[in-house]
């Protein structure tokens, strides 16, 4: 047992280079995996502890406040429901901002009552009496509003200073990307304040529990369709307006979206540095054994066997990965804190979850066994050493094989010639070179691919989550829309009626959809459609790849459509499959023709329409207000800036999703820069004799080190380019398996000629820079030294 300690102590001091460049790739993938791994099982955890804290609603249904008693009597008699609280809403479309800013930014807000009584929905942590100025609001703006600060709303010309005493983590309304509104409950006083301002909608809010053997009967989709049929759609003359949620139908699931998106990109980074190491680590062995074969047959002369000679490296191995997966898991425990506050932007829920140990340990331990695994399997070589041939200098003396571009016939450079010889003449070195530069150039192009399409556009993240957002919103008659259609700067607009609730039967199957009513479907920007064609004929509807796999439908099929579960139903043909993140990707949208068709009695929907427009290239909204105001005075109220509410929306998910790609971008740089410094290493080690021979010879050192610095480079290039064409489908098709819940089928992402450009230069310039700082000893290095030692000595 000592010699083998011995051994090991020898083999790590004559690997210490590779040994360095395997430790830092471990504790690196460790890191990573232990804290995208944890954070993944714990984000459930964090949402569920919230959820109970504040005994949360497994259904909410706000309504129209004179359709309280209508609705209070269907879930009375609603045996599903375990119990209920009812309150205040109040319905703004305001602006807001820090009294410290001269930014406003317009957003959609729910007011409700800390005054009230309420034992589900409960504002927890914080007593229920404040002056009247004073307000709670969501955790998501708790970077923006500091408790102490001043947040400033205006809305409808009226300007009010509130006074931010704390936070209110409802996981429902925890994040705009879920629901795309702020809840803050204010007094009693402030309520009643704002409910006498015109166009401040009022309702009242039902939360409620249901048994838990119903909490996926889609329950608030049956109360909502039930009022509609009780009420006609109208209540004392105004149309019926509903908000129905459901937290195990589709919200629980939309919470964690973002987060558990950006931490799988995380995981799947991680696992790819740890395939890079096992490479790594493969290649040294095989490098090793190769360049003290010498060693091994004196060794094995003396009586060790080929197996104690494998055990001793994969204890070495062992041992190394063991030290790598302990400082990886430390800098992990620190990074996981920082982690959780960067989540938090984006869950707008505070993280409340320590990390998990249990999982750290089954990460290291599956890291070390899977490196002891490719270190037996690497030091297989020994199998083929004789003792014989290892005391002669190996069995690599003379291989017989083909003699690739001799250097007496070659017309390429010497240079080019002599590294694309060592390439060919050792084709399973070069494939694990190929393998290492194509797997991080995979992840440098993805990285970009994020970067690109969701980090800094804007534009691309609308067009995959199949979102209109438009420079301005107007809200007016149907008269108005041939007026804005001939406005200045208008680029495109669409118009929209409303969202009704209809139900749709395919088969025996059946679902309450929230369904989109627009004047003309052709004139949408982004909708994702993947099969068949928009709807154009008044029989005729769209519906979203998540609804579409819940009834099976496809294209061209005839589905039942009523506007309520046990109402009168009408025949028509889903043209076209659409993709959606918005609800899951459970929606349908029509034209106002097949609305008209399903619905003929009822006319107060078509009263006012919304009118979403885009500017054209390089106006903005308030050149657009200038222009709706010439000729819609009346509507100074009925404009909202939807430039500002999709940045207000997207702002938070572009930045970490940039932060992401960028980090990513730079440990792959460095990863290249350590790969290449570690083979270069490994290469000049192997060589040293015959670089002093051909220094003594008369090469100068700058044609040595322009030999070692260009024998990857071929490899390097190919592997790169390969890398960086094959990560386009790699990682749509990845992106797919996130979405699937969400009825995606197709993924449309640009990398464009530029990223591709960009990869393969970053990988080649940080492998050349690496390779030259590491080939400078040849140029220190007397040739008589280099003829009669190791150049590990």
């Amino acid at each position: 047992m000592f010699a083998q300690i011995c051994l090991i102590k020898s083999n790590i001091k004559k690997q210490k280079v590779d040994v360095i460049v395997f430790l830092t790739l471990v504790l690196i993938s460790t890191m990573l995996m232990s804290v995208s791994i944890a954070m993944l099982f714990n984000m459930s955890k964090v949402v569920e502890s919230h959820f109970e804290e504040i005994n949360g609603a497994d259904i909410t249904i706000s309504i129209n406040k004179n359709a309280k008693a209508v609705t209070q009597k269907i879930i009375e008699k609603d045996n599903r429901i375990k119990a209920y609280d009812v309150s205040r809403r109040l319905l703004i479309n305001a602006k807001h901002k820090a009294k410290s800013s001269s930014t406003w930014r317009d957003f959609t807000f729910t007011v409700q009552s800390y005054n009230e009584k309420r034992n589900i929905n409960k504002t927890y942590k914080y007593p229920n009496k404040y002056k009247d100025n004073e307000i709670l609001i969501p955790y998501y703006l708790h970077s923006d509003y500091k408790v102490g600060s001043i947040l400033q709303l205006k809305f409808y010309g009226v300007k009010y200073d509130l006074k931010v005493v704390g936070y209110v983590q409802d996981p429902m309304y925890a994040t705009p990307l879920n629901v795309t509104l702020y809840t803050i409950y204010a007094s009693d006083k402030m309520m009643d304040e704002f409910s006498k301002i015109k166009d401040v909608i009022s309702q009242v809010k039902f939360n409620a529990t249901l048994y838990p053997q119903y909490y996926n009967d889609k329950v608030e989709d049956d109360i909502v369709d039930k009022v509609t049929k009780e009420t006609g759609g109208v209540v004392d003359s105004q149309k019926l307006v509903t908000e129905a949620i459901g937290w195990y139908s589709g919200m629980k699931g939309g919470c964690m979206f973002m987060p558990n998106m950006a931490l799988g990109i995380l995981l799947v980074f991680s696992i790819m540095i740890f395939v890079i190491s096992t490479l790594v680590i493969s290649f040294a062995i095989r490098n090793f054994i190769e360049k003290n074969m010498r060693d091994f047959g004196l060794l094995m002369a003396s009586g060790y066997k080929i197996s104690t000679l494998r055990g001793v490296v994969v204890y070495e191995i062992g041992l190394v990965t063991l030290f790598g997966t302990i400082i990886g898991s430390t800098i992990g425990k620190v990074v996981y804190k920082r982690a959780g506050k960067l989540v938090e932007n984006v869950l707008g829920l505070e993280w409340n979850q320590g990390l998990n140990f249990i999982n750290m340990f089954i990460v290291s331990l599956f890291i070390i066994l899977f490196s002891c695994a490719v270190a037996y399997i690497s030091s297989g070589k020994f199998k083929k050493i004789t003792v014989l041939t290892a005391l002669r200098g190996g069995i690599n003396t003379h291989n017989y094989k083909k003699n690739f571009f001799p250097l007496t016939a070659t017309r390429l450079p010497i240079n080019l010639a002599l590294s694309l010889k060592s390439i060919f003449s050792s084709w399973k070195k070069s494939l694990a070179i190929f393998l290492m530069m194509a797997i991080t150039a995979i992840i440098m192009q993805t990285a970009y691919g994020i970067y690109y399409n969701f980090g800094n556009n804007q534009e691309k993240i609308f067009e995959f989550s199949g979102t209109e957002s438009g420079t301005i919103g107007v809200y007016g008659n149907e008269a108005l829309g041939e007026k804005l259609k001939k406005m200045k700067y208008v680029k495109a607009m669409n118009a929209k009626y409303e969202n009704a609730t209809c139900y749709y039967k395919n088969g025996e199957k059946g679902r309450v959809i929230t369904t989109s009513v627009y004047k003309d479907l052709s004139e949408l920007r982004y909708c994702n459609l993947i099969e068949g064609r928009l709807s154009k004929y008044p029989n005729e509807i769209i519906v979203a790849g998540g609804l579409a796999d819940d009834l099976n439908i496809k294209s061209g099929d005839a589905i039942e459509v009523g506007l309520t579960k046990a109402g009168k139903k009408k025949i028509f043909i889903v043209t076209g499959i659409y993709q959606q993140i918005n609800n899951m990707g459970r929606t349908v949208m029509m034209n106002k023709n097949a609305f008209e068709r399903l619905n003929p009695v009822e006319k107060k929907w078509k009263e006012e329409v919304f009118y979403d427009i885009y500017a054209e290239d390089g106006k903005n909204f308030q050149n657009m207000k200038k222009e709706v105001l010439k000729i819609y005075p009346e509507g100074k109220n009925k404009i909202d800036n939807y430039e500002k509410l999709a940045s207000e929306t997207m702002d938070v998910v572009r930045n970490v999703l940039s932060k992401i790609s960028i980090a990513i971008s730079i440990i792959t740089a460095f990863i290249v820069m350590f790969v290449e410094g570690l083979l270069i290493h490994s290469k000049v080690v192997m060589e040293w004799k015959n670089l002093g021979l051909n220094k003594a010879l008369g090469f100068s050192s700058k044609k040595l080190m322009a030999q070692m610095v260009m024998s990857n480079i071929p490899i390097i290039l190919v592997g790169a380019f390969i890398g960086a064409i094959v990560s386009k489908p790699i990682a749509c098709n990845l992106l797919i398996i996130g979405m699937s819940s969400f009825g995606m089928k197709t993924v449309k992402m640009e990398f464009g000629i530029e990223g591709v450009i960009l990869t393969i230069s970053i990988i080649t310039i940080c492998a050349i820079i690496s390779a030259t700082i590491t080939s400078f000893r040849i140029r220190k290095a007397n040739p008589i030294d280099m003829l009669v030692k190791y150049g590990e000595n």
